[in-house]
């Protein structure tokens, strides 16, 4: 798989420039469900924005954010890492990338990117996230009374709240409980994975019906959606811990995926 970095290239691309159908998807469902004025202003904008990008074949948006990979299975990280490294580099140059990150304490421009090896699949699966700045700044972590799962609805909702329109809403929900501090916030971030849709649990659907009545609507000038979909992943913690990660992401909800399949390449949203 010498020309893997080409995929991964592609990858990026279809990523930045297309989104995936079930967000385009739950875009159209919230613009013809909306009966507020200023929030179908802002849906069409951003109905066009995509048409726009995919027929121009540039990005979604300015930022083109931070890329996250998940590469599993967990012992083909090492070897993958320089290819996924070559891909950026060429992603950055062809789509082209935005130089959004630098050193925090010099503020000097330094690429770079996350890389977290997984256990399981028997061939390589690699699972690209994209998240903006303006989303990532409402990341938040909770360390919660344990036996007390009320207050998961209560502190999503209020850093919604909190973060009004300056997440680009409608955003995406993704909620990692349990695990440790650092594995649930992995796991919000892997939750923004998952397909957007009907909610699967009760919490998601609870998170989204009080959500949707906040009246935040698309870019925070009014409506009834604020949130796209609510999707959790769960690990099991310490007994005296309850972890709560919650990561949003705007409602360019960008991903994509790698699969191999006996030595054949394949690249989706």
């Amino acid at each position: 798989m010498e020309d893997l970095y080409q995929h991964i290239a592609e990858m990026i691309r279809l990523a930045e420039t297309r989104l995936p159908p079930d967000v385009v998807r739950a875009l159209k469902q919230a613009r013809k469900a909306e009966r507020n004025r200023m929030a179908k202003i802002q849906l069409d904008c951003m109905l066009k924005n995509l048409s726009l990008a995919a027929e121009r074949g540039v990005p979604i948006c300015q930022d083109t954010g931070i890329l996250t990979f998940f590469v599993r299975p967990a012992h083909l990280a090492d070897k993958i890492a320089p290819q996924i490294e070559r891909g950026v580099e060429l992603a950055s140059k062809q789509v082209p990338l935005r130089p959004n990150t630098l050193d925090p304490l010099t503020g000097k421009e330094r690429p770079w990117f996350s890389l977290h090896p997984e256990i399981g699949g028997k061939e390589l699966e690699i699972d690209l996230l994209i998240k903006g700045g303006g989303s990532e700044n409402w990341s938040r972590l909770f360390l919660l009374k344990p036996g007390n799962g009320e207050q998961v609805v209560e502190k999503v909702i209020s850093t919604l709240k909190e973060a009004g329109g300056r997440p680009c809403p409608p955003v995406v929900v993704g909620l990692g409980i349990g695990g440790t501090t650092e594995y649930a916030c992995l796991l919000s971030r892997k939750a923004l994975l998952r397909p957007l849709g009907p909610p699967l649990l009760d919490l998601e659907r609870e998170i989204m019906e009080k959500a949707n009545k906040l009246g935040i609507g698309p870019m925070g000038l009014g409506g009834k959606t604020t949130v796209l979909s609510v999707r959790v992943l769960t690990a099991p913690c310490h007994r005296a811990t309850l972890p709560l990660a919650i990561s949003l992401q705007c409602w360019v909800a960008r991903r994509a995926f790698l699969r191999v399949r006996d030595g054949r390449i394949r690249v989706f949203q």
